[in-house]
């Protein structure tokens, strides 16, 4: 009998999903923004697809299918949240691949309430791996004196996601 990987750390490992997101660029030698999301994915064997979501499942944002090798946005979502979307499942293949086997839905991204923290580590560590492949702190560092919405539109993502990744850089 086979059975599913148990969760070994109840703390999200940041360190893990930081280098796993540095390695990715390395190895495509993406050295500039945007991120070239798609083309990630389809070097992983992945199409990436926008979908209208039935109404019941408007909370969600995107899932990976890692049977067909699809990762699903939908199209209600902004440009800026489909790459987010589609970082974070990237993120969820290359981090937690042998869990996503077995519970396909890990794969699934909800949209979190305002105000709401994610409490579970993998989701945790999937949106570091997908802040840190988005806006890199090496590819930021040049930009840090712009506007926000200067370096959001460079970096193709919301301002929010600059926000965060400029005091995430201030804590280091």
């Amino acid at each position: 009998m086979v059975t599913a990987p148990k969760l070994q750390n109840t703390q999200p490992d940041y360190t893990k999903a930081i280098e796993a997101a540095d390695k990715l660029l390395r190895d495509n030698q993406i050295t500039k923004p945007p991120v070239p999301l798609v083309e990630l994915a389809t070097n992983h064997g992945y199409s990436v697809q926008i979908g209208v979501f039935p109404n019941d499942l408007l909370n969600v944002c995107g899932y990976i299918d890692i049977n067909k090798k699809v990762i699903m946005t939908n199209a209600s979502d902004s440009p800026n949240r489909r790459a987010f979307t589609i970082a974070h499942e990237l993120g969820h293949l290359l981090l937690h691949e042998d869990e996503l086997r077995f519970n396909s839905d890990l794969g699934v991204m909800l949209r979190a309430p305002l105000g709401k923290q994610e409490l579970d580590p993998r989701e945790k560590e999937a949106n570091a791996f997908a802040a840190n492949l988005l806006v890199p702190a090496k590819m930021l560092k040049p930009y840090i004196e712009e506007p926000d919405r200067v370096i959001a539109a460079l970096f193709g993502v919301s301002e929010d996601v600059i926000r965060y990744r400029k005091l995430s850089l201030q804590k280091i």
